[in-house]
């Protein structure tokens, strides 16, 4: 876990419902090294992260206004992963900016930061599952520009 200072931090872990179910969780921590303030480059992954998350939380408002603000951190949050040279946080965050450019109608932001995304899931291992969501969702945007056979060809490509 990393946060940008030392202190006393909250866990919170929400299941979803499920009728006549209990969920149980168990969480063992353990110290395996002496509280210390970050490092520079921890730094780094903590602002990253912040926000990303905070984007989402803007993406969640469903709002056009929230979605430019949302476009905006994601953009922030992207430079960041390069620097650091994190290409999974790179990935996610340009698949969450393609969705944000569709959700704005401007497809064709969107296929370009899609297809940045999807070159960067073929890169790393075990990626399959995230290069088939943003496949899908390239795929539905070429559909709905009337292109159709190209949405075909994309989606044939990797079953």
């Amino acid at each position: 876990m990393l946060a940008t200072s030392p202190g006393t931090y909250q866990i919170k872990i929400i299941g979803f419902e499920q009728k006549d179910t209990y969920l149980q969780y168990a969480i063992n921590l353990e110290k395996v090294a002496d509280i210390r303030a970050a490092f520079a480059s921890d730094q780094g992954y903590v602002k990253a992260l912040r926000l990303f998350w905070e984007a989402n939380q803007l993406v969640d408002q469903g709002a056009d206004s929230a979605f430019h603000q949302a476009a905006e951190k994601y953009k922030e949050a992207l430079d960041l992963w390069r620097v650091l040279g994190d290409q999974f946080g790179e990935a996610s965050t340009l698949h969450a900016l393609g969705y944000v450019h569709d959700q704005l109608h401007e497809s064709e932001k969107a296929v370009e930061v899609y297809e940045q995304a999807l070159r960067l899931w073929r890169s790393l291992k075990n990626r399959e599952s995230n290069e088939a969501e943003t496949l899908y969702n390239l795929a539905s945007i070429y559909s709905s520009l009337g292109k159709a056979s190209k949405a075909i060809v994309l989606l044939a490509r990797k079953i």
